[in-house]
């Protein structure tokens, strides 16, 4: 299946909370490393080939640069769409009352 991601949502658990640490995502590794195209909007991606077929699950690539160090690092992640089970109708629950007292 597919769907969109926010892959800003995975920022700080990518930069352990380093607030100095920019994440950029990229399709492929050599793109992460050159430093070009860019998955943008970050925001709102959607997990499908140039042909607008599915990728699931697909492999990112990710950049984090050090604002202060300007030291850089690479690291994947991997997107999973998991679909939705099918709901099932329960069979009707039948409740009998075999106390009942009927007066004489």
């Amino acid at each position: 299946g597919m769907t969109t991601f926010d892959l800003t949502q995975k920022n700080a658990e990518i930069t352990n909370g380093v607030l100095t640490q920019g994440v950029t995502y990229f399709l492929t590794e050599q793109d992460a490393q050159d430093n070009t195209n860019r998955i943008d909007p970050d925001t709102a991606y959607v997990n499908v080939n140039p042909n607008g077929n599915p990728i699931n699950p697909q492999v990112l690539y990710v950049r984090v640069e050090d604002s202060n160090s300007a030291c850089v690092s690479f690291t994947t992640l991997t997107i999973k769409v998991i679909s939705n089970p099918n709901p099932v109708t329960p069979d009707p629950i039948v409740l009998c009352d075999y106390n009942i007292i009927v007066p004489p």
